[in-house]
């Protein structure tokens, strides 16, 4: 009995000791307890990095996920709000350049996708929106207090807006940006508020 818990003993010894030869650990700080000044630098590091990444070789911003949704909003909104977390302007002269070209192109776009988009069918609705500049575009005016950025966020609401179904539109049965008719209900509600994926039936 002896002999088997020394060779125990021996086994345990050395499997410790190898794996003590392994590499360091990174010196991370993995607890919650981060100072301002990582937390800013975490944040600004992962932004520079996604604007590297995604620029395209004009210079454009160009960002979509898995579901071909494009990211830009997204990215637009967190420059915006990390300049005003650090009262900076670290990101002005890209969202001055960006945020009113990529508006351009959603006012003038065929396809209006909103804010839901069942996924399969069952009820598993994601946030699938490619279509809020004009929050991107609010973040850039409280961060800036530019007035064009305001301007521009009026403009994009207006656009939406006219996708949304209004009182209105139900008295009328129609949308002007709707070529079929409309509804007034759907399950025994009103449609008053909604908005619809495209302009055709």
């Amino acid at each position: 009995m002896f002999p088997f818990f020394l060779f125990h003993y021996l086994f345990l010894f050395l499997f410790f000791d190898v794996s003590a030869q392994g590499p360091p650990l990174p010196s991370t700080n993995l607890t919650k307890d981060r100072s301002y000044e990582e937390k800013v630098s975490t944040a600004r590091g992962a932004i520079d990095i996604e604007v590297t990444v995604t620029t395209d070789t004009n210079g454009t911003l160009s960002f979509y996920d898995n579901f071909l949704v494009q990211g830009l909003p997204t990215l637009y909104s967190q420059m915006a709000e990390l300049d005003t977390i650090t009262r900076n302007t670290t990101y002005r002269e890209i969202l001055q350049d960006q945020l009113p070209q990529a508006a351009a192109e959603l006012v003038s776009s065929d396809l209006v996708r909103f804010f839901l988009y069942d996924s399969d069918s069952k009820a598993n609705f994601q946030l699938h929106d490619n279509r809020v500049h004009g929050y991107a575009a609010t973040k850039a005016y409280i961060a800036y207090r530019d007035d064009h950025f305001l301007t521009l966020a009026q403009q994009l609401w207006e656009f939406g807006k006219a996708y949304c179904i209004s009182d209105e539109d139900i008295e009328a049965k129609q949308n002007a940006k709707k070529t079929s008719s409309l509804r007034t209900e759907c399950d025994g509600k009103s449609l008053v508020g909604g908005v619809f994926l495209a302009c055709s039936p």
